[in-house]
C-alpha cells in the first residue's frame, strides 16, 4: 500500500538509506569516496540532506495514515497466521542475557501460539559469514520454508516487556485486513 512506504518518497528514502549503507560499507565510513562521487554527481552531505527531507515526508504521510487506522485490540491474536520469532544468542554461557532472554521469548511465543525460533549457537558455523550479518539469511531460511506467514527479528538483548501485545495486533493494525480473511490457508 502506498501510504505505508510513503509513495515515491517512501522509495526516495528508501533509495538514499541504500546509497547510505553503500557509502558506509564501501569504505567503512559515512563519505562518498571522491571517485564514485564524481560518477555519481554526489557527495554524503548532499545525500543526508536529501534523506532528512523524504524522511520528513515520509513521517508526516505515516502520521496522517495512523491518525485514520482502526484500532486493533493489543491481545488480537489471529489463529490463522503462522507467525515465528527468530532470534540469535550465541553468548557465551557465563552472560545473563543467554539465559534472560531465551525464557522471555519462551515465555511470549508459548503464550501467543508463535514459533520461538531462537539461536543459541552460531547459525553459520565454518561458511566464514559473521554472526551478525546471518540476520537476512535466517530470516530468508525461514519465510522461504513456507512454515510461516510473518516471521519477525528481535536481538538477543531486547526483551519483551508487554507479554499482552501480540505481533498479530501490530500486523492487523497496520494493513487493516479484515481478521476473518487475512492469510487463510487452505489446511487451516
Amino acid at each position: 500500500a502506498e501510504y505505508m512506504g510513503g509513495g515515491d518518497w517512501g522509495k526516495a528514502y528508501r533509495l538514499l538509506q541504500m546509497a547510505q549503507i553503500f557509502i558506509f560499507t564501501l569504505r567503512n565510513k559515512n563519505k562518498v569516496p571522491e571517485r564514485e562521487g564524481g560518477v555519481w554527481g554526489t557527495d554524503e552531505a548532499t545525500i543526508f540532506q536529501e534523506m532528512q527531507l523524504a524522511r520528513q515526508m515520509v513521517e508526516k504521510m505515516r502520521a496522517d495514515h495512523r491518525s485514520s487506522l482502526q484500532k486493533v485490540p493489543d491481545d488480537f491474536r489471529d489463529p490463522n497466521l503462522r507467525i515465528g520469532l527468530v532470534s540469535i544468542c550465541a553468548y557465551p554461557d557465563e552472560f545473563a542475557i543467554r539465559h534472560a532472554t531465551p525464557a522471555n521469548r519462551e515465555e511470549y511465543c508459548r503464550k501467543h501460539g508463535y514459533a520461538n525460533l531462537m539461536h543459541l549457537e552460531h547459525p553459520m558455523p565454518g561458511q566464514g559469514v559473521d554472526i551478525q550479518h546471518t540476520k537476512l539469511a535466517l530470516l530468508a531460511h525461514y519465510l522461504q520454508s513456507g512454515e510461516y506467514d510473518f516471521v519477525m527479528w528481535t536481538d538477543c538483548d531486547s526483551i519483551i516487556m508487554n507479554m499482552n501485545k501480540t505481533i498479530d495486533s501490530i500486523i492487523h493494525t497496520y494493513t487493516q485486513i479484515p481478521p476473518s480473511s487475512a492469510h487463510a490457508r487452505d489446511d487451516a
